[in-house]
């Protein structure tokens, strides 16, 4: 997915985990609510799936490549040195300048369209002067092995255009789920806007979640909000990240974020004037991002408690 699709689904998915903090009772003001949740969830779902597929990719395919082209080469080479021995003992000129232009260097260099062609026709010859080059141990299997990995190899130079074929379906199904899912949440825009007023709250947290946020290249890596023992949003709460050594103040709406954390276990810790320090261990996931709700107590309450 490019970066406007990839922040399109932080989104959408966002959506779908700030449900799961919704209480019942609000669900039950807006008909087909739920539904239309595990609609969208299981949207995200598919395009998930379908983006896993879709980046898996040409690794793969460029690994085996390049296994079969160095074995191939191993056995044309193989092929090439004993013709090379027999235009010697035979004082064939025309076949000893023929195998000399068949050096490992060039063929690790030459494109590998041209290398096929070049081990294509290094068999060509062997397989018509083989009697003659048994004794050097090209035998007829060992030629019969060097076709079946020279067809290998050129099967293996079409996989990366099948692939791109392939990767235009995703791409096609994936944006017919997106705008499957932009019709979802138009609906439940118009469903969240019924209860606007009466529950004020929840209308802002479920726009603040639908919002789509730019991350420029950098992937979220942990974000949340912090509200006192109300419910009610705590601004410029300092939160840090120890390990990542990494600072950030919380909004108005007590929204904070962080973005290409390292992966592994940080401690975060959560200060502000008047309330009590929350410390918080948390395990950073690469490509992954975690969200968390942090609730900070006055510090006159601690101070009753003791």
């Amino acid at each position: 997915m490019d970066a406007r699709k990839e922040n399109t689904f932080s989104m959408q998915r966002s959506v779908v985990s700030f449900n799961l903090t919704v209480p019942e009772t609000i669900k039950a003001l807006m008909p087909d609510y739920v539904t239309l949740l595990d609609e969208l969830e299981n949207k995200n779902s598919q395009i998930g799936t379908l983006n896993g597929l879709q980046s898996s990719s040409n690794k793969g395919f460029h690994a085996d490549k390049i296994d079969t082209k160095a074995e191939l080469i191993e056995l044309t080479l193989d092929v090439v040195a004993a013709c090379r021995a027999l235009a010697l003992k035979q004082k064939n000129n025309v076949l000893l300048a023929k195998m000399d232009q068949m050096q490992k260097s060039k063929l690790d260099r030459a494109r590998d369209s041209t290398t096929a062609d070049y081990c294509e026709e290094v068999h060509n010859i062997a397989f018509n002067i083989q009697p003659d080059i048994q004794p050097y141990g090209v035998t007829v299997t060992t030629l019969a092995e060097l076709s079946a990995k020279l067809t290998l190899f050129r099967e293996e130079l079409s996989k990366p255009r099948n692939k791109i074929v392939s990767r235009k379906q995703i791409n096609r199904e994936i944006g017919e789920l997106f705008l499957e899912c932009a019709e979802i949440l138009e609906n439940l825009d118009a469903l969240v806007n019924t209860v606007a007023r009466r529950q004020p709250a929840f209308k802002n947290e479920y726009y603040d979640n639908r919002k789509i946020i730019d991350y420029h290249g950098k992937k979220l890596s942990l974000r949340g909000f912090v509200y006192d023992i109300n419910g009610l949003p705590i601004e410029n709460v300092e939160v840090t990240a120890l390990n990542a050594k990494l600072s950030t103040l919380t909004t108005a709406k007590g929204y904070f974020e962080f973005k290409s954390l390292p992966a592994g276990l940080d401690s975060f810790t959560f200060n502000k004037v008047l309330f009590q320090t929350v410390n918080q261990a948390i395990g950073i996931v690469k490509n992954e991002r975690i969200d968390i709700n942090i609730t900070m107590a006055n510090a006159s309450s601690q101070q009753e408690s003791a």
